[in-house]
């Protein structure tokens, strides 16, 4: 559960700044 877990942040966390990008959204959106 630890390692999905960690994988699904670590997924997030790289799609999050993109999505940002793209929606024009503040970074306290994801956080």
């Amino acid at each position: 559960m630890q390692i999905f877990t960690t994988k699904k942040y670590w997924i997030l966390f790289r799609i999050g700044p993109e999505r940002r990008r793209k929606a024009g959204m503040p970074t306290g959106v994801y956080y």
